[in-house]
């Protein structure tokens, strides 16, 4: 317990032997302090500096010369109750610095079947609408997976707005699930060529899933902007 209680004060292994050792006796000098903890002197030096400026010993001038004693046990709780409250004063200044922080994109690759779930489960967490495009060789690859998905977001009351391919298979495929129960908007398109990869936006981020011969990969981005791009055409494709 009193080594828990003393690492929660930011004390290293051997600040926390001179403190204890000091608390045991009267007073000491760096000599007796070094000769009792076995510590170097001239790290002792250094040492007894961090805890007089921690506020954990203070020191005394004696007729032996300089000496140092424990603080009181008691008097920890004020160090604490004052840092407590140099945070308090500080936190709105703090809170102001992390309003006007420039949020970098972040962005995460996942690799094969275990990868592109755990991004599906991500997009489940969606607390807006999610937007996108999808393709035939998506659908077939979760095609056991994609109907749990759906019922899923529609559990959480996530509406979808997805934009395919105007493909029979596709129709065909979609004809067996209910989308208004499912909260999802499908518009099928012409195209000249499916989409080469499935994307999902949502809130910040944008899920890009490709299914690679070789390996499926999905990407993870986490930009308010790029979303937002990606968003705007998105709504350009469905309203054309």
């Amino acid at each position: 317990m009193i080594e828990q209680a003393l690492e929660s004060m930011n004390l290293s292994k051997k600040e926390q032997s001179i403190y204890l050792t000091l608390l045991r006796e009267e007073s000491l000098s760096i000599q007796e302090i070094s000769k009792k903890t076995g510590i170097n002197r001239t790290f002792c030096y250094e040492l007894t500096n961090s805890l007089l400026n921690k506020g954990m010993i203070a020191s005394t001038i004696q007729a032996k010369g300089k000496k140092y004693i424990a603080t009181q046990p008691k008097s920890l709780l004020l160090l604490i109750k004052e840092k407590e409250e140099i945070i308090k004063e500080a936190i709105p200044e703090l809170e102001e610095l992390n309003k006007s922080r420039i949020e970098l994109p972040k962005i995460e690759v996942f690799e094969g079947n275990k990868g592109i779930k755990a991004v599906m489960s991500e997009i489940l967490n969606a607390k807006e609408e999610i937007i996108g495009y999808s393709s035939k060789e998506f659908i077939e690859y979760l095609n056991y997976y994609l109907p749990n998905f759906a019922k899923e977001r529609a559990k959480n009351k996530i509406p979808l707005r997805l934009i395919l391919n105007d493909m029979e298979w596709t129709r065909e495929w979609l004809s067996k699930f209910k989308d208004k129960e499912e909260l999802r908007k499908v518009k099928f398109q012409k195209l000249s060529k499916d989409f080469e990869s499935t994307t999902y936006i949502f809130d910040k981020h944008t899920a890009i899933i490709t299914i690679s011969k070789k390996a499926p990969v999905a990407m993870l981005i986490e930009d308010r902007d790029y979303a937002a791009t990606q968003r705007m055409i998105f709504e350009k494709m469905w309203n054309n």
